[in-house]
C-alpha cells in the first residue's frame, strides 16, 4: 500500500512539474511580442457613392501589443483609434482576421506586417501596417 502511494505521489508531482514548466514556456514565448512598438500604417479609404470619397494617408503611432483575454489571443494597437484582436499560437502565426483580404506576421520578434483589408460594393478601407519593436 505505501509503494502505491508514493507512486502515486511521484506521479503527480513530476505532473504538476511538466504542467507548470509548460505554461512558463508559452507565456515566454508570447512575452517576446508583448510590449511598445512603432506602426507605421498608411491608411487608404474609398466611398464611390453618389458623393464618392478617398483618402490617402500614412501614420507614425507608437503603439503596443498586449496580452489577450487568453494566451491565445494578443491585442495590437497600430493607431490612436484602431486595435485588432488576433489569435496567436506557439509558432508566432497569427490568425482570425477580419476579413478572407486581410493577413499578417511577425518577422522574427521585433518587426510585424499586417495586411487589414474590409469593405465591398463600392467602398473599402485598407491598413497596411509595419511594426518594429522598441
Amino acid at each position: 500500500m505505501k509503494n502505491i502511494i508514493k507512486t502515486l505521489l511521484i506521479i503527480t508531482i513530476i505532473s504538476s512539474i511538466y504542467s507548470c514548466t509548460k505554461d512558463s514556456e508559452e507565456s515566454l514565448y508570447h512575452a517576446n511580442y508583448l510590449g511598445n512598438w512603432q506602426f507605421t500604417t498608411t491608411e487608404t479609404e474609398l466611398n464611390t457613392d453618389s458623393i464618392g470619397y478617398y483618402k490617402h494617408d500614412t501614420v507614425v503611432y507608437n503603439g503596443n501589443i498586449k496580452q489577450g483575454v487568453d494566451k491565445s489571443k494578443i491585442v495590437i494597437t497600430y493607431m490612436q483609434n484602431n486595435s485588432i484582436t488576433l489569435d496567436i499560437d506557439d509558432n508566432g502565426t497569427l490568425s482570425n482576421f477580419p476579413s478572407v483580404h486581410s493577413g499578417g506576421k511577425f518577422i522574427g520578434n521585433n518587426n510585424l506586417q499586417l495586411d487589414l483589408s474590409w469593405g465591398g460594393l463600392g467602398a473599402f478601407v485598407t491598413h497596411k501596417v509595419s511594426g518594429v519593436k522598441q
